[in-house]
């Protein structure tokens, strides 16, 4: 019924056909891979330049924000000091008031007191 000079082609066929098959979703299978390979490696290269450009970013933000520190150190030690001179010469123009009135009260009677100096306004509220 069959012929069997036909039949041995289409066997022959057949299993090249399987065998391309094969050949060709093994092809595709690497052909895939190397493409997520390459594309995790550009992921790679990429996310390292991004890690170290926030490394830098974060080193300069630390430097900048201990420069900082030190600036408002400075600036309190500084406060700290005028505000020391402050209550230091409010200290003084008191005894120098005082002392003043005492001085006034040295002259003879009937010579003329020199006019006292007005108090500054800025010292006049803590006095």
């Amino acid at each position: 019924m069959t012929d069997p000079a036909i039949i041995t082609p289409i066997i022959v066929a057949a299993v090249g056909l399987a065998g391309v098959l094969a050949g060709q979703s093994t092809s595709r299978r690497m052909h895939r891979e190397d493409y997520q390979l390459a594309r995790q490696g550009a992921e790679v290269t990429t996310l390292r330049a991004v890690v170290e450009s926030l490394t830098e970013r974060v080193s300069s933000l630390e430097r900048a924000l201990a420069a900082s520190e030190a600036r408002v150190d400075a600036l309190v030690d500084a406060r700290d000091d005028a505000e020391r001179d402050r209550w230091h010469a409010i200290a003084y123009a008191r005894q120098l008031l005082t002392w003043g009135h005492d001085c006034l009260a040295l002259i003879p009677d009937g010579t003329p007191a020199p006019i006292q100096p007005e108090i500054p306004p800025a010292l006049a509220d803590d006095l």
